[in-house]
């Protein structure tokens, strides 16, 4: 239970996106397909993430500071972390507080999905 809570920690990608511009409202719903590897001895976890993104929207991520991007497709760059309150869920608070550490990073355009991988040293 405590590596589940901790991944969800990991990774805290709630993407911002504005609503579409079509007369039928499509899925605002972001689906993730994940591969996870988590190894407790060396507290390493290592991640790849596709994620199908809402139509229109323009992906943003929050990382945990403890964790390395290593490749995304598109080509993601991380932007000065600002204002968070837009993340939901855990995202929601104060950056650094309890001594979280987040990176954000930013896709241009409107990709339909986005693929990540990430990896590092992780406390659990």
């Amino acid at each position: 239970m405590r590596a589940t809570s901790l991944l969800t920690a990991a990774l805290v990608a709630a993407p911002v996106f504005a609503p579409a511009q079509t007369p039928a409202a499509p899925s605002k719903l972001v689906r993730h397909t994940m591969s996870v590897s988590v190894d407790p001895k060396t507290h390493r976890l290592k991640v790849t993430d596709e994620i199908a993104m809402p139509q229109g929207a323009r992906p943003e991520f929050l990382l945990n500071g403890n964790l390395r991007l290593t490749n995304s497709t598109p080509p993601l760059h991380e932007v000065p972390l600002g204002e968070t309150e837009a993340f939901f869920g855990i995202n929601a608070g104060e950056a650094g507080a309890g001594g979280l550490t987040l990176k954000r990073y930013r896709a241009e355009g409107t990709p339909a999905v986005v693929k990540i991988s990430y990896e590092g040293a992780f406390d659990f």
